[in-house]
């Protein structure tokens, strides 16, 4: 699938592939096949993956040649048109997540009002937890399948952010990661974490001392950590429910936009039934009159062409420098 998926979209198809490969040569030098049959091991794994690129080289190159071919999976072209519009995590995207903002107020108002404060704390935590897996610290030993997922997907985010975030609004390209590694690397870490160390420590007061503890402050203390362990409150939930509250806070706009468009827009013939507020409807207006006058060059990406047939739009809409 991977294989099949470099010739659709020569992006994080690269990144996830080389994770496969390392997994898979890190497991036969491991379990020691590769001193017995390395070339029966080699083929047994990798057949299926040669065969489905053959199949897709040859089936692109008769259909389409060989220069489509080649600049589909070889993306140059991308990288220079990253150059040329300053793409990049550290270029034009800086500003998702570290605009140039006027003080702290401003800075913590941005990470809890849009999507960068979830983003990047989600980053930080699955970064975090792939560490901790790799490391062995605390990682259930029967749950070996879902410490590599966690690896492989913290492997294409990293790639994601290094090689392949562009504009401010890339963080949504895929975000599903972040959400898929993290709820993978709690469900590794949370059931050794809630009962059998944490509450355990020497700096916990359990609740026999606390009856005996003549200090009020002591007390409350104890009272808090025995209601945090009975009701099975764990520092990894507790930062899981922080993420929780990103996620929701930090879509208001959204919230607001989605909103306004309930209120505001509705159905109607102009645009073929399609949602729109008044203001929309109407310059659309124009633009189909305008093309029942005469012949336009409409940009868009949509396909406007096929719902107003007077409406014709180039078999290319969109024009990036460096391609």
């Amino acid at each position: 699938m991977t294989s099949a998926c470099v010739f659709v979209k020569p992006s994080l198809a690269y990144a996830l592939g080389l994770v496969l490969v390392s997994g898979i040569a890190l497991r036969l030098w491991r379990d020691g096949s590769v001193e017995k049959r390395p070339i029966k091991q080699i083929i047994t794994y990798f057949a299926p993956a040669a065969l489905t690129i053959s199949f897709c080289v040859a089936l692109i190159a008769v259909c389409f040649g060989w220069r489509p071919l080649f600049n589909s999976i070889l993306p140059f072209s991308a990288v220079r048109s990253y150059s040329a519009l300053g793409f990049g995590f550290f270029g034009s995207g800086r500003s998702f997540w570290l605009p140039n903002l006027n003080g702290a107020g401003d800075y913590i108002w941005h990470y809890l009002k849009t999507p960068a404060g979830f983003w990047v704390a989600s980053s930080l935590s699955l970064c975090a937890l792939c560490a901790a897996t790799i490391a062995g610290y605390k990682a259930d030993s029967t749950k070996a399948n879902d410490r590599e997922t966690l690896i492989a997907v913290t492997a294409c985010h990293i790639f994601f952010i290094v090689a392949l975030f562009a504009w401010p609004g890339s963080w949504a390209y895929y975000s599903y990661l972040l959400v898929i590694g993290v709820g993978i690397g709690i469900s590794i870490f949370q059931a050794e974490i809630t009962e059998r160390k944490l509450w355990n420590k020497p700096f916990l007061f359990s609740a026999e001392n606390a009856e005996t503890n003549d200090n009020p402050k002591s007390e409350w203390r104890s009272g808090v950590f025995n209601f945090l362990r009975l009701s099975h409150i764990t520092p990894l939930r507790i930062a899981c429910a922080l993420l929780i509250v990103l996620a929701l806070t930090g879509h208001e706009q959204r919230y607001r936009g989605v909103d306004g468009d309930w209120r505001h827009s509705k159905p109607s013939a102009e645009t073929a039934m399609l949602w729109a507020d008044d203001n929309q409807r109407s310059e659309w207006s124009q633009v189909v009159q305008m093309a029942q006058r005469k012949r336009l060059l409409f940009l868009h990406n949509g396909c406007a062409n096929l719902l107003f047939p007077d409406v014709q739009s180039p078999s290319s809409w969109v024009f990036l420098p460096g391609i």
